[in-house]
């Protein structure tokens, strides 16, 4: 059981790592590249980041569940995936795509957890 954990723990890590990457580059101005990053890690966590954008709530909900209960951290994940989206696409001048970017963060059970567990924050 402690090397599941160890190796939860690093892939956890190894997320949040690449979120503040991602993060970065879009405050650098590497849209594009850290398009191509989000993509990438949204695939790693179980997310076709375009897919999903294009989803209402109803359709969503099955996406955010573990076991029939809305699993926080996949919230949280995804929230913060979208998030950044949302800002790559401002950043881009891609109203329509942040304006639906947006209607997903505003999804009440996105939002709440998202908010307690933010993740991939720089320091």
């Amino acid at each position: 059981m402690p090397q599941r954990e160890d190796y939860l723990l690093r892939m956890i890590a190894q997320m949040a790592r690449v979120l503040a990457s991602i993060r970065r580059k879009l405050l650098d101005g590497q849209n594009v590249e850290a398009g191509a990053d989000l993509e990438g890690v949204a695939r790693q966590g179980g997310i076709d980041l375009r897919y999903v954008i294009a989803l209402d709530e109803t359709s969503l909900r099955p996406l955010l569940l573990t076991g029939g209960e809305i699993d926080r951290a996949k919230c949280a994940f995804f929230g913060e995936v979208v998030y950044l989206e949302w800002r790559r696409q401002l950043a881009m001048g891609n109203t329509e795509r942040a304006e639906r970017c947006a209607h997903l963060l505003s999804q009440r059970r996105l939002r709440t957890h998202q908010r307690r567990h933010r993740v991939g924050e720089p320091a």
